[in-house]
């Protein structure tokens, strides 16, 4: 649902969130908007590469580029196209390994989950889906410590688009490039060896922290709580905190407990 990453927006900032996008390697500019934290912002292929590398590689941002190195017929080196000796640090270690636990889940028990059940890629992967509205592009993303590999389907138009998840979504439609083209590299031992690599196991004070149902719903004691509760966060068009208001108690008392 997306309740939780309005709330979470609200509670960071819009400052906070424009800084990091820019660290990140965004180009696009942000606007502080409701739908931001929905992941309305215009980002390219390259862009998205660069940010998931930064949770791959512990929290450095890299600079990209194509050419590995030209040598001359002779084997002299004529270019080398190595990163820089000195990378710029963007996320603390304890985000880096946060994320990557989380988006391992997102591989093992969420979209990503046909990696493994439908591709047989069974090889270490954290990864996130994403869709744009009306289904107008599909995105996957997917890394462990040694690799990076992002793809997207889409129109240069969001005139065309899917008219359902069934075939639009970043599960059915971007998902698979990604998969298929890992599958063989599985099937070779020696890319295995250069873009695979087991996540670090998580240190024992961040073991816990994600060691909690994916689910809860709201017990007798919750729903009691939300009746007496005075106050309720109110935004303006913006999407800033405004104050806080008195909730208008429009429900009988047993009706907001024994509500479904």
């Amino acid at each position: 649902m997306n309740i939780p990453t309005f709330s979470l927006y609200q509670e960071i900032g819009f400052e906070k969130v424009d800084s990091i996008w820019k660290k990140m390697g965004f180009t696009y500019s942000l606007d502080n908007t409701p739908s931001l934290p929905m992941g309305t912002a215009e980002a390219s292929i390259k862009e998205v590469a660069v940010a998931y590398a930064s949770f791959a590689n512990g929290g450095f941002r890299i600079r990209p580029y194509c050419i590995s190195s030209i040598k001359s017929p002779d084997g002299e080196l004529i270019y080398n196209g190595e990163e820089p000796a000195e990378k710029e640090k963007i996320i603390s270690d304890r985000s880096c390994q946060l994320m990557s636990a989380m988006l391992q889940k997102a591989i093992r028990d969420g979209t990503g989950v046909s990696m493994n059940s439908v591709y047989g890629v069974s090889f270490p992967l954290a990864g996130k889906t994403g869709t744009s509205q009306d289904y107008a592009d599909a995105w996957f993303a997917a890394f462990n410590p040694k690799l990076v590999i992002v793809s997207r389907a889409g129109a240069s138009t969001r005139a065309i688009h899917f008219s359902s998840g069934s075939n639009g979504s970043g599960s059915a439609l971007a998902l698979p490039l990604v998969a298929l083209t890992l599958k063989k590299v599985s099937q070779n031992p020696e890319l295995t060896k250069s873009m695979v690599s087991d996540f670090p196991e998580l240190p024992p004070e961040l073991a816990g922290a994600l060691d909690c149902p994916d689910f809860k719903d709201k017990n007798l004691f919750d729903r009691i709580k939300d009746v007496f509760e005075k106050n309720k966060k109110t935004y303006d068009d913006s999407g800033a905190k405004t104050k806080t208001r008195t909730k208008r108690k429009k429900d009988s008392f047993f009706r907001k407990i024994f509500r479904k």
